[in-house]
């Protein structure tokens, strides 16, 4: 595939995200949340919002997905965590803004790979690989 069809998916996905933040909008108004509830609290015990304990679900999946690569065998769940746990992990706006846009790249790349499978239930690009080398 080359980069303008990439792009040209990439295009069509993000005008479905942009519909469907308009019927958020719709339904919930303009909304206005903090990055996170604070350290104690009854929706946050022990603390589990803190960027020590992102920090620790970011090294750790990093760890995984890491693994995954080097076999050969990983999946965009894994690949979407870790970029959602680096952006939990940042303290800065900024740092954080970006890993979010990171994290919806993700997002559109697991869609555009999903639409482009052969088959519904399709789940992973290893079965394929797997039924080819059986033939």
């Amino acid at each position: 595939m080359t980069i303008s069809q990439t792009m040209g998916r990439a295009h069509g996905i993000f005008s479905e995200v942009l519909d469907e933040r308009k019927r958020q909008w719709k339904k919930w108004g303009d909304q206005h949340w903090p990055d996170r509830l604070p350290p104690v609290s009854v929706e946050a015990p022990e603390g589990d919002y803190t960027e020590e304990y992102w920090a620790f679900q970011r090294d750790r999946q990093r760890k995984k997905v890491d693994r995954g690569l080097t076999a050969g065998s990983t999946s965009w769940t894994a690949i979407l965590l870790e970029e959602l746990y680096e952006a939990l992990a940042e303290e800065s706006w900024p740092k954080k803004r970006q890993e979010l846009v990171q994290s919806a790249a993700v997002i559109a790349a697991w869609i555009a790979d999903g639409d482009t499978r052969p088959e519904p239930g399709f789940t992973a690009w290893s079965e394929m690989r797997n039924d080819e080398q059986a033939e």
